[in-house]
């Protein structure tokens, strides 16, 4: 969803993984009509039905990952 509440989340999600150094992972790239998503008739790709991108999300997703010595 191309909201600042996913955005927040989204966040949130990735602040603390970094925080304790776990690793994550985040795919849908577009939605297919997924039934394992809690999105319900939303996206929680990275486009809206009508092709919007979502910038923030993907700039937030983006990140490098911590190598550890």
């Amino acid at each position: 969803m191309n909201t600042d509440e996913c955005v927040a989340e989204v966040t949130s999600v990735t602040d603390i993984a970094e925080r304790d150094v776990f690793s994550w992972s985040y795919w849908q790239f577009k939605t297919f009509k997924d039934v394992t998503t809690t999105a319900g008739t939303g996206s929680e790709g990275f486009y809206d039905p009508d092709g919007t991108f979502h910038t923030k999300k993907v700039r937030i997703i983006a990140r490098p990952y911590v190598k550890m010595a």
